[in-house]
């Protein structure tokens, strides 16, 4: 299952005034002689039912579309909403999800209203990667994990952008993703990992257009950082790092410690060639062994004929 999507709007013609929208066509613009904000249903935009909570989800829908336009990020996926077909569905009993049977991203009000919008805005940009994906043809249950892994990257990009917004609350238990988001600040490899370890999938790169895909949005990631880094919020990574390695280890029953090299380790696995080792300074526990097993990379445990371990990259 995946998460959530964007906006972008197609114009029924109108006898005078048409309304016109921007080149990312994520929000409208007022027309000649209109100085307010456009009161506007995109076509897009589509509910099931009614009452008071429907209908204040598709308003923090639209306001999340919003704040999505006046993000880089957001605006690079605007155009694989209503361009390519998509829609979004607000209706009773959803979540906030698209699945491969259509491009439907559906919505449901006991979700999406417990969240502000800036929140929503972050989840509704996971959701439109998945409608990339699906343009681009990366589908299947093979290709879950890369879906998942590449969707998240995005949507911490998002969460930055909108100026890394954190509520206090949100950390005790890693709500919305407040300390995934965090971690992924400086260690995005590890929290990747905690996100496979968690869902339980691997990262499947055997069909050349998946992998071509992956190495892409790591090789824009990667940029991105570099143009970002000067301006990123003074949060905490390293905490939220081991505190969302430790909640995988304890949700999955695992016992023992996390060394205090392991995210540094993660990290640098994911630029070592390819047949390359890594040398570990002590044997990993049994809570690291358990996380590298989930690493993106499959990267394999060795012991060296001193007694050295070592990371292989297969």
């Amino acid at each position: 299952m995946f998460r959530l999507a964007l906006i972008v709007f197609l114009v029924a013609p109108e006898v005078s005034a048409r309304v016109v929208f921007d080149r990312a066509r994520l929000k409208p613009v007022p027309s000649p002689g209109r100085t307010g904000p456009v009161s506007y249903r995109p076509l897009w935009l589509k509910s099931e039912g009614s009452g008071e909570d429907l209908e204040k989800a598709v308003s923090k829908i639209q306001r999340a579309s919003v704040l999505l336009s006046r993000t880089a990020t957001g605006r690079a996926l605007g155009p694989y909403l209503a361009e390519k077909g998509g829609s979004v569905l607000v209706h009773a009993g959803g979540s906030f999800y698209v699945t491969d049977s259509n491009t439907q991203v559906s919505v449901g009000p006991e979700f999406i209203n417990s969240r502000t919008d800036a929140t929503a805005a972050v989840f509704f940009s996971h959701e439109l990667e998945h409608l990339k994906q699906k343009v681009l043809g990366i589908t299947g249950e093979t290709a879950r994990g890369v879906r998942e892994l590449t969707a998240f990257l995005v949507q911490m990009r998002v969460w930055v952008e909108l100026g890394a917004f954190l509520v206090d609350s949100d950390l005790a238990a890693n709500w919305n993703n407040a300390h995934d988001l965090t971690a992924a600040l400086d260690y995005p490899a590890t929290v990747m990992t905690v996100l496979a370890y968690r869902a339980d999938f691997r990262t499947d790169l055997s069909d050349p257009k998946v992998r071509a895909y992956w190495t892409t949005v790591l090789k824009e990631d990667a940029v991105w950082r570099v143009a970002r880094r000067s301006r990123y919020p003074q949060r905490n990574s390293r905490e939220s790092v081991f505190f969302v390695m430790n909640q995988a280890l304890n949700m999955m029953r695992v016992s023992g410690e996390v060394s205090a090299w392991l995210p540094d380790v993660m990290e640098k696995l994911m630029s070592l060639p390819r047949g390359k080792t890594l040398l570990l300074p002590v044997e990993p526990s049994i809570a690291d062994k358990a996380l590298l097993d989930a690493h993106p990379l499959a990267p394999l445990l060795e012991r060296g004929e001193t007694g050295s371990w070592v990371l292989v990259r297969p």
